[in-house]
């Protein structure tokens, strides 16, 4: 079992990102994370991150855990973050924006049991990993990186081949979409908390919730 486990998600690790380099750590980034986690994240202060270099035409930072420690007492967490966005000129508002957003991952495997972990095989499937990202994204938002989101985004779109920007569109809420749940967020005190618990994945579902139509967790 726990090799089966391990060797499945090894293979959906693998599958994050176009080439995660484990090299020397990299430098100010790390100064982005130990900022937005002493800001926001209190409660991963004892957590251990590393942070390497990934090298990428499309992704700019992940986060994920170390499979080796699993099967440990404490899991540790790698960062990966490809520095092109530097270069790139990547705003201050949204590197720190979407590091919240790799923070709230991390937040999360901290949150659950190691039997827990295993449904994140589900990351195999596109709708499992779109919820997953957007509910990364709405704990960001709820943390007051909205803004920082939105122009991480309109970042990003220009930041990445053309033919990868829908794959992005539908796994992460668009600046449109994340204007939808600011207004929502500012309107209907609340209404947040039940987005945390249902994701919605696209502008009709957030319109739906906030007109009251729709009832529970679309299937």
């Amino acid at each position: 079992m726990r090799v089966v486990f391990a060797l499945s998600l090894t293979g959906l690790l693998a599958t994050c990102a176009d080439t995660a380099r484990a090299g020397p750590p990299v430098g100010g980034i790390q100064q982005v994370i130990q900022s937005v986690r002493q800001e926001s994240f209190p409660l991963l202060s004892r957590a251990t991150i590393a942070v390497y270099d990934l090298r990428s035409d499309s992704d700019y930072l992940q986060a994920r855990f170390a499979v080796s420690s699993f099967f440990s007492r404490k899991l540790q967490y790698l960062v990966f973050f490809n520095q092109e966005a530097l270069r790139r000129q990547v705003p201050a508002e949204g590197l720190r924006a979407i590091v919240a957003h790799e923070l709230a991952h991390i937040s999360y495997y901290e949150d659950h049991s190691r039997m827990g972990l295993l449904s994140l095989v589900g990351l195999l499937v596109p709708s499992i990993t779109t919820r997953f990202e957007r509910k990364a994204d709405l704990d960001a938002i709820v943390l007051g990186y909205g803004r920082g989101l939105q122009t991480f985004r309109i970042w990003l779109y220009r930041n990445i081949p053309p033919e990868k920007v829908a794959d992005k569109k539908r796994d992460y809420y668009t600046p449109e979409e994340i204007e939808a749940l600011l207004r929502a967020e500012t309107s209907h005190p609340g209404v947040m908390n039940k987005f945390q618990l249902c994701v919605p994945r696209n502008l009709s579902e957030i319109n739906e919730e906030l007109s009251a139509t729709a009832a529970g967790c679309p299937k």
